[in-house]
């Protein structure tokens, strides 16, 4: 890896927002340079295309989010709790971006996922990891023959899906929604009972 210095990280900061702001293809070098302050050359001296940039931001946002992540599991004792505190993490995030960014990672999947390879790849890998921390706090809680693997990548598939479709709503609907199904997602792999109420009367369902 690379030795860290200031300009190589304001580079990679700089670009980091504006991918995140106006995405990648409509991020042009000189955008890059004029955020960080830097001169041409420290750009290709660091990063000679502006794809080794893209997988630079990707591993950025990447650890953010993880560290974010691994601080949200650990402030819960109860593995649903656990579970439900990543939803809540990227709920309360989009609320703090009022809903019109998302979640960077997504939205560099969505733009880039079959021109850049490796950038797809690195953001794969991402997922994969994301998904095993997810996994495991479902692995203590699920009944017998219940696969965690499968369930949290259901989970992230729809929380990731969910940040896609609040963008564009321009609010969090979707992600209340996400929360819902991931409660009752939860409640079903765990076995207890759902109560639906009719006529007044709660019964089973």
């Amino acid at each position: 890896m690379p030795p860290v210095t200031d300009t190589r990280q304001r580079l990679i900061d700089a670009a980091g927002e504006l991918f995140w702001e106006r995405g990648y293809a409509a991020t042009g070098l000189s955008d890059i340079l004029e955020s960080a302050g830097a001169r041409g050359g420290s750009l290709y001296h660091f990063f000679p295309t502006k794809d080794d940039l893209l997988l630079a931001v990707i591993e950025r946002h990447a650890r953010v989010v993880e560290t974010t992540i691994e601080n949200t599991l650990a402030a819960h004792q109860e593995p649903r709790a656990r579970v439900l505190a990543v939803v809540e993490f990227y709920r309360s995030f989009m609320r703090r971006t009022g809903c019109t960014l998302g979640c960077p990672l997504t939205n560099l999947a969505a733009e880039i996922g079959d021109s850049h390879p490796r950038a797809a790849e690195r953001i794969g890998a991402f997922n994969d990891r994301l998904a095993q921390r997810i996994g495991e706090p479902l692995a203590e809680v699920l009944v017998a023959g219940g696969n965690a693997e499968q369930t949290a990548r259901c989970i992230l598939a729809m929380i990731q899906g969910a940040t896609l479709q609040a963008r564009i709503a321009k609010g969090d609907g979707p992600l209340d929604a996400c929360a819902g199904c991931v409660r009752a997602m939860l409640d079903g792999a765990m076995g207890v009972p759902q109560v639906v109420v009719r006529a007044g009367a709660a019964v089973p369902a």
